[in-house]
């Protein structure tokens, strides 16, 4: 499959690479859209080599399960999904709390081997994964990520009339 790979300051190839197969507990995913973040671009005007390079970013993304795990039931092939990017820990008292966003070992999809929105396809734990609704496009629901965000912005400040 194709992907766009990232080498380090204004350095994306588009490369072949394998296609990711599920594990346990995964679902693969052929994408649809994906979103550009601002991380994405603060990586691509960078000067210097972060660590992690080269890697796949993209982690505002949906598409359509193309391959499930064999243990997976609550998703079939050919539903359409918007995946999570966040991947807590789920053992840690932050975890535990509810804050998972501030997990201790808070790992990130889009960059890793199960790789991200800027290739053809990539794998995402089931946890991570939620049924994208038919009245929802594609491309507004690689958005999910940057609404929650403004949600729970929202949702913390007393804004007030006027």
């Amino acid at each position: 499959m194709k992907a766009a790979i990232f080498y380090g300051g204004k350095d994306i190839r588009i490369e072949t690479v394998s296609n990711p197969d599920p594990e346990p507990r995964q679902v693969q995913v052929r994408v649809r859209a994906a979103g550009i973040c601002g991380s994405d671009l603060h990586g691509y005007h960078a000067t210097s080599v972060k660590p992690g390079l080269p890697r796949r970013g993209g982690h505002e993304l949906t598409g359509v399960v193309s391959a499930i795990s064999e243990d997976v039931t609550q998703f079939q092939v050919g539903d359409r999904v918007v995946v999570e990017p966040t991947v807590p820990c789920g053992n840690c008292p932050e975890c535990w709390n509810g804050n998972y966003n501030i997990c201790s070992k808070l790992k990130h999809l889009g960059g890793s081997d199960s790789g991200g929105g800027f290739g053809e396809y990539m794998v995402a734990p089931v946890g991570n994964t939620y049924l994208l609704p038919d009245n929802v496009t594609f491309e507004a629901g690689a958005l999910a990520e940057v609404y929650a965000v403004a949600v729970h912005a929202l949702s913390r400040v007393p804004v007030q009339p006027g």
